[in-house]
């Protein structure tokens, strides 16, 4: 399913206040929302909205709303950045992750294309990051690919990777087939 990119928000909605002060709504609408049948139209916008809100939480440095899908012992095994790759485990690992990243880079900016909905309870992100490091000018956009897994309505495990066909290769897919197969079907 295509992701339409929305105008940068720069404040909290609504039910990501909701996410941040009440978390176990969070999980309970997580478990809902993954419990929805694979074709379900509510499945598929709920699930597109997670990751526009995900990808703007980000994009405004809201570690709070983000972490607040993720599981507290979450892995985030990170396959594409040299000193900061590997698997870092829990909220407090995102954010030595992020602490990290953001040493390197002063913006960083993600935008989600594409999302794959698997029966399995897992989701594959494509898109692109774009950062600048503002002391030495340098500037990298890449593609991204991320398999986000749930487990009781929360992401447990976050795999990434700096490019679409090694993220569709670990969900399964071809990335010779899944290009052309996207290529040949009309966006919806």
């Amino acid at each position: 399913m295509r992701v339409e990119p929305q105008p940068v928000r720069r404040h909290r909605t609504v039910d990501e206040r909701l996410a941040v002060r009440l978390p176990k709504l969070m999980n309970a609408l997580g478990r809902g929302m993954r419990s929805l049948p694979l074709r379900s139209r509510l499945r598929a916008t709920l699930t597109k909205r997670l990751i526009r809100e995900g990808c703007a939480a980000y994009n405004r440095r809201d570690w709070d709303v983000i972490l607040s899908g993720y599981h507290p012992d979450v892995e985030n095994d990170v396959h594409h950045v040299a000193g900061i790759e590997g698997v870092h485990h829990g909220h407090a690992g995102w954010r030595r992750y992020w602490q990290d990243w953001f040493e390197a880079w002063d913006e960083s900016y993600i935008e989600a294309f594409e999302v794959v909905d698997f029966a399995d309870d897992r989701l594959l992100v494509l898109g692109r990051v774009r950062c600048r490091a503002e002391d030495t000018g340098i500037e990298l956009e890449e593609q991204m690919a991320t398999l986000l897994t749930f487990r009781a309505g929360l992401i447990a495990r976050h795999e990434e990777w700096f490019d679409h066909a090694d993220g569709l290769r670990a969900a399964g897919l071809d990335p010779r087939l899944y290009e052309r197969g996207r290529a040949s079907s009309p966006a919806p």
